[in-house]
């Protein structure tokens, strides 16, 4: 899908290279949003990545999360939200500051909620997220 000379694409197995998985935690670890020690071990184990480009350049990252029970019985128990603790999670949505404005964010999340079947779950502190999240249903 390009939008604004941009492409958004779930990732191949052939795109997830240490180089590529190395700009999108920077992407992440600059969007300050998250705990980069996890995302260097869960990025890579995600199911599904999707990437936001220019040209060859990654500009933007998101997830599906592999199912992490201990996890999501903690976020279920914080938020009072029962969930189904093998659920997988939406996150890591993060585009680089150059190139935020462009609706990537909706894009990637789109992407992401296409590639699923079932039912995630997300949480963010992010203002600009939650409303990516509304807007798209999630």
């Amino acid at each position: 899908m390009m939008v604004d000379k941009y492409s958004v694409t779930v990732a191949s197995a052939d795109e997830r290279t240490p180089k590529n998985v190395t700009a999108c935690l920077t992407i992440l670890e600059d969007g300050k949003a998250i705990d980069i020690d996890t995302a260097k071990v869960e990025l890579p184990l995600s199911p599904v990545v999707v990437l936001a480009k220019r040209d060859d350049a990654i500009v933007g990252v998101g997830a599906i999360k592999r199912g992490r029970p201990r996890y999501a019985r903690d976020k279920a128990s914080k938020s009072g939200v029962p969930f189904v603790e093998n659920m997988p999670e939406l996150g890591y949505v993060a585009v680089d500051e150059g190139h935020q404005g462009h609706g990537l964010s909706h894009k990637i999340v789109d992407a992401l909620l296409a590639s699923n079947n079932g039912t995630l779950f997300a949480t963010t502190d992010r203002d600009r997220i939650k409303r990516v999240l509304r807007t798209q249903g999630a």
